[in-house]
Formats: C-alpha cells, structure tokens, sequence
C-alpha cells in the first residue's frame, strides 16, 4: 500500500485518498499495454485466418487437399508475423529490454553476424516450406512415405516442420528442411488409386487354371476392389482383376494379384484377401505352395570285420 498512498491525492470532500486516472495509469500502464498487445495479437491472428478461409472459399466452392495445404501454410505465417511484431511492440515498450535493445544494434554487424548463424537453420526450414507449398510434392491428407523410416498421412505443414499421422495414430514431426533433402513417395499424387500386389504361392501339382480363377474371383468380390479397365478392355472382355504367374518358386508357382483401390483401404483389402483366398483354395482342394525338403540317410561302411578273440588269450 506505501507506492497507492504515495501516489494518491485527498479528495475535496473527505480527506481520504483517492487515485486519478492518470496516477492509475502512470502506475499499471506498462501492464496493461503488454496485455492489450498480446489480445491484439491473438485478435489480430484470428481475423487473419477468417479472411483467408473465407478468400478461399470465394476462389473455390470445394476445397481440394492442395487448397487445404496453401491456407494451412498461409494461416501459420500469419500467426508467425503477426506474434513477431508483437514481441519487439513488447520490448520497445518495458523501457529495461528497448535499452538493451538500442544497445545490441549499435553493434549491429556482429548482432547480424551472430543472428545469422543462429538462425540458420530456422530460415532453411521456412525456405523448405515454402518450397513444399509451392512445388506440392505432397499435400495435406496424402499418404507418403519419406526415405525408408516415415510413413502416413499428412496432417499439416507449417513455416517450420510437416506433421505426419502414421498408421499407429502417432505424430510425427519433421522439419521441413530435412524433409527436402528426401525422397518422397506420394500414393496421391496425380492419381489417387494405387494397386497392391498380392504373391500366393501354390502348388506345383495344384491345377493352376482353377487356383487363377478362384483367386480371381476373391479379388472381384472384395467391396473395396476397383475396376481399373479402359473401355476398349470392357469391350474386348477382359477380366476386372488380373491374375499373373510371375515365378516359378522352390516349392510352387508364384501367382500375383494386382489390387486397385483407394490409398486408405488397400493395405486392409490386402490383409483381408489373404485370408479369404486360403479359405476359397482349401476349400476347393488346392494346395498352396509350402517349403518341402527330402532328406536321404547314407550309412556309412563299417570295414571288414574282425573275428572276435578266443577268451583268454
């Protein structure tokens, strides 16, 4: 109470204290200012994401993932200038940090130098990001694999880093520098269908025309398998899913299935023909290929026998 009684001025009224605005000002305008930066700020970032949604939204009745992709990059620069001013509003304004401040730009080359080499390997992140934006390897909701480690589906890329969701609900945070120094595999990129293969390895003695069709005919009832034929195919009546013998193996021939569908379901239309396969050639009697080994037993010559010696001697 001693810095409110020093700062107070006696009413005419009553002799008691009282605080002006200015006195109240004078003592938490430092304060209040920072928060008024702050709320402009985040005020000032939400307007800035309405706008640009809503610009978008006026470019384009639907949103495609590479619209989706550019407004996701656009809205993190905005937060990302718009906090940045705010931060030097707030150290111009705390008198201590703007001295300090003055006093770090009178050596400004070796600030810059200093700054420079920091900072080096943020700007190549926000280079590689805006590169990732403009050149689209890959979008938000594609599903990529990134050299030999990381697989899954782009959540968000950001001045910074990419996020990606792999298949066990993980994220997986990459910066965007590191990111472009990779090879990219996108399974949506220019078209939005992939095909999987699926090897079955059956026997030699099986009759392979039978095990084709049975194959064949598990593909084409698989809700999620797509029919990829051209119409010149339809006509000439080509079959929907497409059975190949790729390999003569060591214990059967190999016959591949190609599986189209979408990015999302194809890894679980594979798994789930894997079993309805085996079960549709067990129960018509053909036996799958399996690892078979004949093993022989050469007894080995004991040599001539001896006679035995008389007892006793």
């Amino acid at each position: 109470m001693g810095d409110f009684e020093g700062k107070c001025r006696p009413s005419e009224e009553n002799k008691q204290c009282t605080m002006t605005f200015s006195d109240f000002f004078d003592q938490y305008g430092l304060y209040l200012m920072i928060i008024g930066i702050m709320l402009g700020a985040y005020l000032a970032s939400r307007l800035g994401h309405f706008f640009l949604g809503r610009y978008f939204r006026r470019l384009s009745e639907q949103q495609d993932d590479s619209s989706a992709t550019t407004i996701n990059f656009l809205k993190n620069g905005i937060s990302f200038v718009v906090y940045f001013v705010a931060l030097l509003a707030i150290v111009y304004a705390i008198p201590p940090l703007r001295s300090l401040a003055l006093s770090l730009t009178a050596g400004a080359g070796i600030l810059a130098a200093i700054l420079a080499f920091a900072s080096q390997a943020a700007f190549s992140n926000i280079v590689g990001g805006v590169f990732l934006v403009l050149f689209k390897p890959f979008r938000v909701n594609d599903r990529i694999n990134i050299g030999a480690n990381y697989e899954g589906m782009v959540e968000d890329i950001t001045i910074r880093h990419t996020v990606i969701r792999d298949w066990e609900n993980r994220r997986i945070i990459i910066p965007n520098s590191v990111i472009s120094k990779e090879t990219i595999v996108n399974s949506n990129l220019a078209d939005r269908m992939i095909c999987k293969f699926l090897e079955v390895p059956v026997s030699y003695d099986a009759n392979l025309d039978q095990a084709v069709e049975i194959l064949r005919r598990e593909v084409m009832a698989h809700p999620d398998f797509l029919d990829m034929r051209t119409p010149e195919e339809v006509a000439a009546g080509a079959p929907a899913a497409t059975i190949r013998a790729i390999a003569f193996g060591e214990s059967g021939m190999v016959l591949r299935a190609y599986l189209w569908g979408e990015p999302a379901v194809a890894f679980a239309m594979s798994c789930d023909l894997r079993l309805s396969m085996k079960r549709a050639l067990e129960a018509e009697g053909i036996e799958m290929a399996f690892p078979k080994r004949k093993l022989s037993w050469i007894q080995a010559d004991p040599g001539p026998s001896r006679p035995l010696a008389a007892p006793g001697t």
